[in-house]
């Protein structure tokens, strides 16, 4: 019996996927040339396997009608199981089915993306919704919100392109800068310019790990009688005096500082500052800071 690739060559049909009509065409130009009664110098053998050919092409042709049948009947249950999914999905989103639908189409196109749509939300799930209640309490602080959860992702995935900081993360950030900003009173780009001046004095963090930092040494610190403007006069005058220290260090010495005041009952920073110093060149430790005190005071006025 002929192979299938066989009868594609003895009918020249290129490829499987004829229609049939063409195979009926080609069967009838090749019955023409072989067939006796038209042709009485035609050999019987000819015509024999060109009707084999067509026997073969037309059984292939009726499976794969079936097959084909079949698959879109399968396809039709897989689309109608997924749409009872993603409906669900589409509602813990806040999505209509279309919208959500319309979301994965765009990630996919944009991304490269190879995953079916449950795989998709499935994702969304473990990174996101999981954290909803986290993600909405941080994001009341930086606003009053009672939007979508999905309009908080497409923020943080609008704003944070490589991913390197969860969303968590990203919203814990801008937490701290905002609450820098109150308790300063300074903006982001004043946070940025006392990043990148402290680049230069050799702090090599990252500004997301330079944020977490600034937050933790300022929430530690008693603000109520200080100001933006008294720390950065007095950062600027270690500067001028040549002690080359970011304003994190500075930040840490300040911590100390403000210690001291509460240890001392002493609110002169340049007490605060003498005592501060002297204790930093003490490296045997054996003064008190009370004695410190004293000495300081014997020697100046205060």
């Amino acid at each position: 019996m002929l192979t299938l690739s066989e009868s594609l060559e003895i009918l020249h049909l290129k490829n499987e996927n004829f229609t049939e009509k063409e195979l009926l065409d080609n069967y009838r130009t090749e019955a023409k040339k072989y067939h006796t009664d038209l042709n009485p110098n035609a050999k019987e053998d000819k015509m024999y396997i060109v009707n084999e050919a067509h026997s073969v092409l037309k059984e292939f042709l009726k499976n794969k009608d079936k097959k084909d049948s079949q698959n879109t009947q399968e396809a039709k249950n897989n689309v109608d199981l997924y749409k009872e999914k993603v409906t669900e999905y589409a509602k813990i989103f806040d999505l209509s089915y279309t919208e959500a639908r319309y979301r994965y189409d765009t990630y996919k196109m944009r991304t490269g993306y190879t995953g079916s749509i449950i795989d998709y939300y499935e994702s969304l799930m473990i990174k996101y919704y999981k954290n909803k209640d986290l993600i909405y309490s941080l994001y009341n602080e930086l606003t009053t919100f009672n939007g979508s959860i999905t309009y908080i992702i497409d923020e943080y995935e609008d704003n944070n392109k490589d991913k390197s900081l969860s969303i968590v993360e990203w919203l814990q950030n801008r937490v701290a800068e905002k609450k820098i900003s109150q308790v300063l009173n300074i903006n982001t780009r004043e946070i940025l310019s006392a990043y990148q001046n402290d680049q230069t004095y050799g702090y090599e963090n990252t500004f997301n790990e330079y944020i977490k930092e600034l937050y933790s040494f300022i929430t530690k610190l008693n603000l109520e009688e200080i100001n933006y403007n008294f720390i950065k006069i007095n950062y600027k005058r270690e500067i001028s005096l040549g002690n080359n220290k970011t304003f994190i260090e500075y930040l840490k010495i300040r911590l100390q500082i403000e210690l001291l005041k509460k240890e001392t009952n002493t609110n002169s920073d340049e007490l605060l500052y003498k005592i501060f110093e002297t204790l930093e060149k003490n490296d045997t430790l054996s003064e008190t800071v009370e004695e410190v005190k004293e000495k300081i005071f014997k020697k100046a006025k205060f």
